[in-house]
């Protein structure tokens, strides 16, 4: 069986369900102290997020291919109520937490706080008090690949040739090694905006070769075996540099829908782990926060054993519940904002005719 990427024009289940997985390794990442069983598989979830870099370029390229100048604003608009009502949402309830525990925190800049909601807290001076949801860092780095993304996509549609195509995807898996090699978890300045640019242009030059192959359903099985099992040996032997390296072949075979890995993916366990994986993303140190402030550990032998286990278990479904109502309350609703804007604005009743002689401004 040869696979296409036909199926595409609709949802791609498997690429939206990879989000979920990265989120949870953020999440594993994140757990306070030690990660009792989760250990081995969490030291390097941060590389994870140079996962969604290039899984955005990826899909951001796909979707909007035919962007022309016209469809910019309608484009900025939608990245935006993507991102801004969950990410101000998110900062506002963790202000509160932060109040709740250290008045302090409000003496701190107003220029701090603005820049946190703003999402260019990445590119401005580090406060003295951290004031920003930790993992919103690399939103903002996302919104400086949406304002070159008309650009670069514009640049990069008209590359047919498959030896440049080739040639383009080995020059930015050589760029994206580099870069992590150099900047490796730094998530402010010019290293976090090197790591987006870097995984944001591997993801565009992937889907620009990709769509225009066609590759055996074997074969992508085999691509996807490796990339999971050179991204686990790579973090094993504490090379997390490589890591991403792997993600991007793993990205390149999901993207045709077709592999054994990419059927398992499609189901709706994992969809739904896809789904709500930006609140999960923005959620979890919330919940985190929350269980260190007020659920301190003689509430449970969380140092070890079953004990351990049953408390990591519990964060993780409080994780989980809360990223599905901010999900349904707060990410639906902000998505329709832009639809609901064009439908206002088609729909408004023309302006009566005015007769000859009848003012203007009654």
């Amino acid at each position: 069986m040869i696979a296409t990427v036909s199926r595409l024009e609709g949802e791609n289940k498997p690429l939206t369900s990879i989000r979920g997985v990265a989120a949870m390794w953020v999440v594993l990442d994140h757990f306070p102290g030690s990660k009792g069983v989760f250990t081995t598989f969490s030291d390097y979830g941060y590389a994870s997020v140079d996962l969604f870099f290039i899984l955005s370029g990826l899909i951001l390229a796909h979707v909007y291919r035919d962007l022309s100048r016209p469809g910019v604003p309608m484009f900025f608009l939608r990245r935006a109520c993507r991102l801004y009502p969950l990410h101000i949402v998110s900062s506002l309830a963790l202000l509160v937490i932060l109040v709740l525990t250290d008045r302090t925190i409000l003496d701190g800049r107003p220029s701090d706080f603005a820049a946190a909601l703003l999402l260019i807290h990445p590119f401005v001076p580090e406060p003295a008090i951290a004031v920003a949801n930790p993992p919103s860092w690399s939103i903002g780095i996302e919104l400086a690949c949406y304002l070159a993304f008309p650009v670069l996509i514009a640049t990069l549609r008209p590359l047919r040739s498959r030896f440049a195509q080739v040639a383009l995807v080995a020059l930015l898996l050589v760029a994206e090694a580099l870069v992590q090699i150099r900047y490796s978890g730094e998530i402010r300045g010019i290293g976090a905006l090197a790591r987006g640019f870097a995984g944001f242009l591997l993801g565009m030059a992937i889907w620009r070769l990709a769509s225009q192959m066609r590759v055996g359903t074997t074969l992508l099985t085999i691509g996807e075996a490796a990339s999971l099992g050179g991204a686990l040996a790579a973090g094993f032997l504490g090379r997390a540099e490589l890591v991403p390296l792997f993600f991007a072949l793993l990205l390149f075979c999901l993207f045709f829908d077709a592999g054994a890995v990419a059927r398992l993916l499609r189901r709706p366990f994992w969809l739904w782990l896809g789904h709500i994986s930006f609140s999960i993303y923005l959620v979890h140190f919330l919940v985190i926060s929350v269980a260190i402030t007020w659920l301190p550990a003689r509430l449970m032998p969380i140092h070890g054993g079953i004990g351990r286990t049953l408390w990591d278990l519990l964060l993780i479904a409080a994780v989980l519940g809360f990223s599905h109502l901010t999900y349904r309350l707060i990410e639906v609703p902000g998505r329709r904002i832009p639809n609901a804007l064009m439908r206002r604005r088609y729909e408004r009743p023309a302006a009566p005719v005015r007769q000859e002689g009848e003012p203007a401004n009654p």
